[in-house]
C-alpha cells in the first residue's frame, strides 16, 4: 500500500524532471499543429482555385455561320457550295478546285477582286475564253449585286451567265435564249420577258452588242 507522505516526497523530488516532460509534450503538440496548419489552409486554397487552363470554350465548326455560292463558267468543279459567311471571291474559287485551263486570264486579272466578299445565295460567273463574256457576281437583289467588267450580251449569253442576273432565275434566261435575237435592251420589255422591276435591274447591266 502506497505510503501518503512518501509520495508527496517523491513529487517534491521530481518536480524539475515533471515539469520538463510537461514542457516537452507542449512542444511536441504546438510543432504538429504548425506543420499541419499550412497544409490544410493550402488544401482549402487549392479547393477554391481552378486554373484558367481547365475552363475551354467549345464551339463547333457547325455553329458558325454559314452561306451558299453558285460558281460557275472556268472553274475545275462549276456548283453550290457552303462557305463560312465571311467569305471572299478567292474562297469560292478555291471551293471549286480554281480556274479551269479555259480560263479567260486577261478578263480575269482586269475585272475579278478575289478579295470582294460575297453574300449568301450569290452567283459568280468566271469568263471562258472566247465565250465574250466579262466577270460577273450577281447577289439575290440589285442593292447587294456585284458586277466586274462589261455587261452581259443578250445575244449570245449562256443560261448560266443570263442566271447570274439580278431578278432572273434559270426559267426566264431560258425565256431570253428563246426570244433571240434582240436588237436593243428594250426588247426584253417590249417582247413580255422579263417585269417593269426587274428590267430597271439589269438594263445596264446588259447589251445587244
Amino acid at each position: 500500500m502506497i505510503n501518503i507522505d512518501q509520495l508527496k516526497e517523491f513529487i517534491k523530488t521530481n518536480l524539475f524532471g515533471s515539469s520538463l516532460i510537461f514542457l516537452g509534450l507542449i512542444f511536441v503538440l504546438g510543432s504538429l499543429f504548425i506543420s499541419v496548419k499550412p497544409n490544410e489552409q493550402a488544401l482549402v486554397t487549392s479547393d477554391k482555385i481552378t486554373p484558367a487552363t481547365d475552363f475551354h470554350l467549345n464551339i463547333s465548326p457547325t455553329d458558325l455561320p454559314e452561306i451558299k455560292v453558285d460558281i460557275e463558267g472556268a472553274v475545275v468543279n462549276p456548283g453550290v457550295y457552303t462557305l463560312p459567311a465571311s467569305s471572299r471571291v478567292q474562297d469560292a474559287v478555291q471551293a471549286a478546285g480554281g480556274f479551269s485551263s479555259q480560263a479567260d486570264e486577261t478578263k480575269i486579272t482586269s475585272g475579278l477582286n478575289l478579295a470582294a466578299k460575297i453574300n449568301d445565295a450569290s452567283k459568280i460567273y468566271i469568263p471562258v475564253l472566247g465565250d465574250g463574256q466579262d466577270v460577273v457576281m450577281a447577289g439575290t437583289s440589285s442593292s447587294d449585286s456585284q458586277f466586274f467588267g462589261g455587261k452581259v450580251n443578250l445575244n449570245t449569253a449562256s443560261e448560266s451567265e443570263l442566271d447570274a442576273l439580278p431578278g432572273i432565275g434559270p426559267v426566264t434566261a431560258q425565256k431570253i435564249i428563246s426570244n433571240r435575237p434582240y436588237s436593243q435592251v428594250s426588247d426584253l420589255q417590249a417582247k413580255k420577258i422579263v417585269k417593269s422591276n426587274v428590267y430597271t435591274q439589269i438594263e445596264d447591266k446588259v447589251t445587244t452588242q
